[in-house]
This record gives structure tokens, C-alpha cells and sequence, in this order.
């Protein structure tokens, strides 16, 4: 398997790990390197303690990926999220969706 090439995006065996900062202009690549890796089922946990500056496009992304792993099949555990993350799901009501 080819290993991402996109900064920020660490691929462990099952595990993808993404770090920095994860806002609007840094989604959409994340999400086109991980997509394929989603859709076969190689990755099954989505690491993102190490993202900072999150925001409702950093929602929107964990969603993606879970829709996307969904859509084939396979599910996806979202681990380490970061407090102000979680909070910010809180404050619209979706943090259920985050839950494993």
C-alpha cells in the first residue's frame, strides 16, 4: 500500500493519525488521501488528538470518513478527540455522532 503523501497524515497499520491543523483549507486533501483507504476497509481507526485549531469543517471531516467507510461497509472509530472538538459538537447538538 502506498503511504500518503499529504502532510499531516500518518497511516500505522489500521490506524490513520492526523495532526495539525484541520480547518477548511485542509479538509478537502485529507479526505481525497484517505477516501480509497476508507472505501477498502484498511482503515479503522481515525486518530486526531494530535489536530489542532479544529473547527466545523473538522466535524464535517470525521463525518465524511465515517460516511465513507459506512457506504462500503465498514465502520470507523474516531479516537483521541481533542476537548475542544468535542465541545464544539456539543454546542450543535451532533455529539452523539461522534460517539463509537
Amino acid at each position: 500500500m502506498a503511504r500518503p503523501s499529504i502532510d499531516g497524515l500518518e497511516i500505522a497499520g489500521s490506524s490513520a493519525r492526523v495532526s495539525g491543523v484541520l480547518a477548511l483549507d485542509s479538509v478537502p486533501a485529507l479526505l481525497r488521501e484517505l477516501e480509497p483507504l476508507l472505501a477498502r476497509g484498511e482503515i479503522v481507526t481515525l486518530d486526531v488528538g494530535a489536530a489542532r485549531n479544529a473547527d466545523s469543517a473538522a466535524l464535517a471531516f470525521l463525518f465524511a470518513c465515517r460516511r465513507r467507510a459506512a457506504a462500503h461497509g465498514h465502520a470507523l472509530r474516531l479516537s483521541a478527540l481533542p476537548e475542544a472538538l468535542t465541545a464544539l459538537a456539543r454546542l450543535y447538538g451532533v455529539d452523539a455522532l461522534l460517539a463509537p
